[in-house]
């Protein structure tokens, strides 16, 4: 799946990804919630695709930043 608006919501928010395959994010966004993924890959293709989200990575779950400068917040592997 990839998204190529801007990712928006609060700390509360939650994303789960689950199974093989990939979520992209091709957009910066505003987004300060968590993104849990269970197998497969996250994608980040622009700077700031996550905002001030949060990454948690389960099951061999793989991050991949693929914007030439990519900003991170807290990954939890």
């Amino acid at each position: 799946t990839r998204i190529t608006g801007a990712l928006a919501g609060g700390a509360a928010a939650s994303i789960t990804k689950s199974g093989e395959g990939d979520l992209v994010l091709a957009a910066d966004g505003t987004y300060a919630g968590q993104i849990v993924v269970f197998g497969g890959a996250l994608r980040l293709q622009a700077e700031n695709a996550l905002g001030d989200g949060r990454v948690l990575l389960f099951e061999n779950a793989r991050l991949r930043a693929e914007a030439s400068t990519t900003r991170l917040g807290p990954v939890i592997a």
